[in-house]
């Protein structure tokens, strides 16, 4: 760091963080840059600590996650087949008709602030899902059955 002085004020000047380290109860996670802490999450849970995520129960197979029907490839660390938790962030999904592969939903509440939306969404199983998107589709209602699409899905082993 370097002082930078201005009108007689002294600043610091901070460097940009290259590398940051997660640490979980005194154990290192994962070290990494930024960028890639949180869109490449090396565990469970730097992905929950970093960044609001949906958790959706899954099964990995080969390399991919399969919800509801859908199959996507998992962008986490491999993980073996078998049951598995998806952590898909609120915009990491795209709107579908009911009956679509995907995961069902009914819309709960629909907040519009310009073009961008907010959802809540429950599953059948009555669990909740956070989803935003630019530009939702219209005449969507509170009670109306969607299907939501995961774009992209870091699956971890239950």
């Amino acid at each position: 760091m370097r002082p930078l002085v201005d009108a007689g004020r002294v600043f610091t000047a901070v460097p940009p963080l290259h590398r940051v380290v997660v640490m979980n109860h005194g154990v290192i996670e994962q070290i990494d840059t930024p960028d890639a802490v949180y869109n490449r999450p090396a565990s469970a849970f730097v992905c929950d600590f970093l960044g609001n995520a949906n958790k959706l129960d899954c099964t990995i197979v080969g390399g991919a996650v399969e919800i509801g029907g859908h199959r996507i490839e998992n962008t986490a660390p491999p993980a073996s087949d078998g049951r598995g938790v998806a952590f898909i962030r609120p915009h990491e999904f795209d709107i579908a008709a009911a009956g679509q592969p995907g995961v069902p939903v009914t819309l709960r509440r629909l907040t519009r602030t310009g073009p961008m939306a907010a959802l809540d969404c429950l599953t059948e199983s009555g669990a909740l899902i956070e989803m935003t998107t630019i530009e939702p589709p219209t005449g969507l209602l509170p009670g109306a059955a969607l299907t939501l699409v995961p774009r992209r899905v870091r699956a971890y082993s239950a």
